[in-house]
């Protein structure tokens, strides 16, 4: 867990710079990728009462939990993991990595390059938003290139393209991995 700073870390550090500052739940809700159940948590940051462009935060934690430390209670964490995002976009404790410790024990340390699902189910999300059919955002979040799974990596450069002009891009990815 070296080089990963723990929520609470980022908590603190918040109230203390905006100690009129608030955490928030903007929405969540219960998406469903393939055949997977995820609890989703989009949370704000408020620096202060009239804050008028809070920062923003979203995560996915599926639901049955993957681990003892999620199962009962992936609202929880899911909302821990937002927060900890949300003030990650504020500029706290980044340069050792968004992902808070919290996310990478809940993940189980899952280094072996496979995409999360997470990942995989808010690229599902921004795919279906880019208006892919529900077969098209599986093959893409399943697709296995020369036999090995979607990894960590391709499915983030997915998800960052996808911030932009996601109909093109989704017609973009759709065409590549065909």
């Amino acid at each position: 867990m070296d080089g990963y700073v723990e929520v609470s870390e980022r908590i603190e550090q918040f109230y203390k710079k905006y100690p009129m500052g608030s955490l928030r739940c903007k929405e969540w809700s219960v998406e469903t990728a393939g055949d997977q159940t995820f609890f989703v948590y989009v949370a704000q940051a408020f620096r202060n009462p009239d804050d008028e462009a809070p920062a923003e935060g979203i995560a996915w934690e599926p639901v049955p939990g993957k681990t003892n430390f999620t199962r009962d209670s992936e609202a929880m964490n899911c909302e821990t993991s937002a927060w900890g995002r949300a003030i990650a976009a504020l500029g706290f404790e980044v340069k050792r990595g968004i992902a808070s410790a919290n996310e990478v024990r809940a993940r189980g340390g899952n280094t072996n390059g496979e995409a999360s699902p997470q990942q995989k189910g808010y690229l599902a999300s921004l795919l279906k938003k880019g208006g892919a059919s529900p077969e098209e955002q599986n093959a893409i979040v399943t697709h296995k290139a020369d036999g090995k799974p979607l990894t960590k990596a391709l499915a983030g450069q997915m998800i960052d393209a996808l911030g932009g002009e996601t109909k093109e891009v989704v017609a973009k990815w759709k065409g590549e991995l065909a």
